[in-house]
């Protein structure tokens, strides 16, 4: 079973599917639907399980850190890819980079501190980019483990302090100006090209001449309700919904995802859920999230996932329904 955590975000990551928002005003409590707008779903991520599970995930290589932010370079740099390992607290040493949950969400910083008070061990983090100040201090509850090992385009990288040299500081500063600004001016502008009726004729034609290189694979979450950020993946050619259960259960939401042949990103995805009785979507699978990354919108690729959708739904006599 492979699982994967991925810890990048992008301004692109939201979800493009129109929705009537008297939807998803649902009151039947076991509808995906309403567990995925109500708030639940973020209570079974990564952030929020128990430290147990996170740490079986992590001893196991079950689990891919992504880096994101620029809070500890040039040490750790946006996109690098981090192997955790997991470790008491009380082990933990001065100058490890120890991966917590703060507000919701996971960092790494550096320890520059340890101490016990009367809720028992705790540590104190900084990232490196901060000479002063500091993270308060944290206990067990909160530490997931240690950064053991830092991947940059295949190759591996200390986990000790770097100095920010005059290279370093032009490399953060490009960094941060592309994704502060530059970045989302040009996806504006790449939109409003992608609205061009000369664009879409174009990239049609390109989906011809690469249908044949997608590769498709089946994400389910790990829990009802749970993002797919946590995610248990399945081949198309190995995956039988009604075959397939989740925790002892019928299958009720899953995603299908669209590779271009050679790459691990995905290009398009289609996520879809069962709706009992008494959803106001009414009985039956339901598309909540149609997406393109936005260097493959107006090609087709979300049209080929949905296609490929219906036709595994197809397959075991069912289809999707349409929404109001």
């Amino acid at each position: 079973m492979s699982i994967v955590y991925n810890t990048v975000g992008t301004p692109e990551s939201s979800c493009h599917t129109e929705r009537n928002n008297s939807l998803m005003e649902c009151t039947v409590s076991s509808c995906p639907f309403r567990m995925r707008h109500s708030g639940r779903r973020h209570a079974n991520s990564l952030i929020t399980m128990p430290l147990e599970f996170c740490r079986a995930l992590v001893d196991h290589g079950g689990a891919i850190f992504h880096a994101r932010g620029s809070c500890m370079y040039p040490c750790i740099q946006p996109g690098d890819t981090l192997h955790i390992e997991s470790r008491p607290i009380e082990e933990i040493k001065i100058g490890d980079i120890a991966v917590v949950r703060l507000n919701g969400f996971l960092f790494g910083h550096r320890t520059i501190a340890k101490g016990m008070d009367k809720d028992g061990h705790y540590i104190v983090t900084r990232p490196d980019q901060s000479s002063q100040g500091a993270d308060d201090p944290i206990h067990e509850e909160d530490v997931l483990g240690v950064v053991k090992k830092i991947e940059r385009k295949g190759k591996e990288f200390p986990i000790t302090p770097k100095p920010l040299n005059s290279l370093a500081k032009v490399r953060l500063s490009l960094w941060e100006c592309w994704n502060w600004d530059a970045r989302r001016q040009l996806i504006k502008g790449i939109e409003r090209i992608q609205r061009l009726q000369i664009y879409q004729i174009i990239a049609s034609l390109f989906l011809k001449t690469i249908y044949d290189q997608l590769r498709y694979e089946i994400h389910l979450p790990l829990k009802p309700g749970q993002s797919h950020d946590l995610y248990r993946a399945i081949p198309l050619d190995r995956f039988e919904l009604s075959k397939s259960f989740q925790q002892g259960k019928p299958i009720i939401e899953w995603m299908l995802t669209v590779y271009l042949d050679g790459t691990n990103i995905p290009a398009a995805w289609v996520t879809l859920i069962l709706s009992p009785d008494g959803c106001p979507r009414g009985k039956g699978w339901h598309i909540d999230c149609l997406h393109e990354r936005i260097r493959y919108r107006g090609a087709g690729l979300a049209k080929a996932a949905t296609i490929m959708a219906v036709n595994l739904l197809m397959r075991i006599g069912m289809r999707i329904e349409p929404d109001l």
